[in-house]
């Protein structure tokens, strides 16, 4: 499951943000969390991922608990999409 986030802004274009990994992720206490990261794009200036800010929280694969990571961007007329998230849960 990747979730998606679908802008349209006052002047009639668009832009999103598509997460590509699952929105629900679980790790094994100890074991290796890699973020699949997401992509964005806009109908004006194209692909725009590079200028993906990546927040939230930072998964401690030795620290049980939920943690949520979260990605954010805005297109060049200073327009943010809404934000998209991925919740890693650490499990004994």
């Amino acid at each position: 499951m990747f979730r998606v986030s679908q802008c349209n802004n006052a002047g009639g274009s668009y832009f999103m943000i598509t997460l590509l990994g699952n929105a629900i992720e679980t790790v094994v206490f100890g074991g290796t969390y890699t973020d699949a990261g997401a992509t964005a794009l806009d109908d004006v200036d194209g692909n725009i991922t590079a200028s993906i800010v990546v927040g939230g929280d930072t998964v401690d694969e030795n620290t049980v608990g939920t943690y949520v990571i979260t990605y954010d961007v805005v297109e060049s007329s200073s327009n943010a999409a809404v934000q998209v998230s991925c919740s890693v849960t650490v499990i004994p």
